[in-house]
């Protein structure tokens, strides 16, 4: 029997904002004791952006996942911009899932930050790169997921503009991150499939479709739990015997 792609989905929000008597953190460029010194203030205030994602099914296994955002904030007397505030960012992954392996290269992009407080340390744009994999084990009451991410995989030297020490401490380098999760669960002796932390795990296509419903109450969720597991995907009215 032939399957069917599962849908591509799209989000994509714009807000444009007036906040009067808005409550912020302001750093007054003096160092006490090695502490910075801030100063709580409120002014009416100004916030617009944008921020999309885009999930494209480019095969039943294999998805891409493009996005971005990006924020313009200031007060409005005096015309000012407010501190912390990110810069354009945008990432790009994939995801590739084949039985119980899942592997996902994601590029973080952002563009430097120059819209600052006056006495606000500007941050330069990076580009990072990260490669995350997992392996998960499901018997009838227990899923175990062996997992590695490697961050920063081209060591590249960033700040993050949102940090409070930036321009003491940048971000963290090049690593490593191993993770072996085991958890336990009740479920129905005849059924396979847990839901745990937002993963599907499952040997039956069939039952991953009935047992979705069963929980959901609804068969919207059908598509979505069989792309989490990584199966072929096919609407469970193709079953026979439903």
């Amino acid at each position: 029997m032939n399957t069917l792609p599962l849908p591509s989905t799209t989000y994509l929000n714009f807000f444009f904002f007036h906040i009067h008597d808005f409550v912020f953190l302001a750093p007054t460029g003096k160092i006490e004791r090695g502490l910075f010194v801030a100063n709580y203030s409120q002014a009416d205030t100004r916030y617009q952006g944008v921020e999309g994602k885009l999930n494209l099914n480019l095969r039943s296994d294999l998805w891409q996942n493009p996005g971005l955002d990006a924020v313009h904030a200031r007060l409005t007397k005096p015309v000012v911009f407010l501190p912390r505030i990110p810069p354009l960012r945008g990432r790009a992954s994939l995801d590739y899932r084949w039985r119980s392996f899942s592997v996902t290269p994601e590029l973080s992009i952002a563009n430097r930050q120059g819209q600052i407080l006056t006495i606000e340390t500007p941050t330069a744009g990076y580009v990072v790169f990260n490669l995350r994999g997992s392996y998960t084990v499901t018997r009838q009451h227990a899923l175990q997921m062996f997992s590695v991410n490697f961050f920063n995989a081209g060591n590249a030297l960033y700040r993050n503009h949102l940090s409070y020490i930036k321009q003491f401490a940048p971000e963290i380098g090049r690593g490593v991150q191993f993770t072996c999760t085991l958890r336990f669960f009740r479920a129905q002796p005849r059924l396979r499939e847990i839901f745990a932390g937002g993963l599907w795990a499952s040997d039956d296509r069939v039952d991953c479709f009935r047992v979705a419903a069963a929980k959901t109450g609804y068969d919207g969720v059908e598509r979505s739990v069989c792309r989490l597991i990584g199966h072929n995907a096919r609407p469970w009215k193709a079953f026979p015997g439903r």
